[in-house]
């Protein structure tokens, strides 16, 4: 099997959300992380790999329409992005994760 090319879409959104423990847009993720339609990944983890993810509806600034706010529930679920995002990781030929940095996304999330 050939070698994919880091970061995969998943592995942006894993990013995206782990980044953003405060919760961020669909739009968002995909300006930031230049991918189409990310919430798509997000909803993958959700029905695929069971990480508990907030969708909040929000009103945009005009009050003219909403959009979904994604965000990682607690620490336990943290870690299964974090999980996922390694198993990307490693499809790619990368190394995981360094503790270091495992610990500074864990530091995010409430217990």
């Amino acid at each position: 099997m050939a070698k994919l090319h880091y970061p995969t879409r998943m592995a942006k959104s894993c990013l995206a959300i782990l980044d953003h423990p405060q919760g961020i847009s669909g739009l968002m993720i995909d300006f930031n992380y230049f991918i189409s339609s990310g919430r798509n990944e997000v909803n993958d983890l959700i029905n695929n790999h069971d990480v508990h993810i907030i969708k909040t509806e929000e009103k945009n600034k005009h009050g003219t329409g909403t959009f979904t706010v994604y965000r990682i529930a607690d620490r336990t679920n943290a870690e299964k992005v974090i999980k996922v995002l390694n198993g990307e990781r490693m499809k790619c030929g990368l190394e995981s994760l360094t503790q270091a940095e495992i610990d500074f996304y864990l530091s995010q999330f409430k217990e």
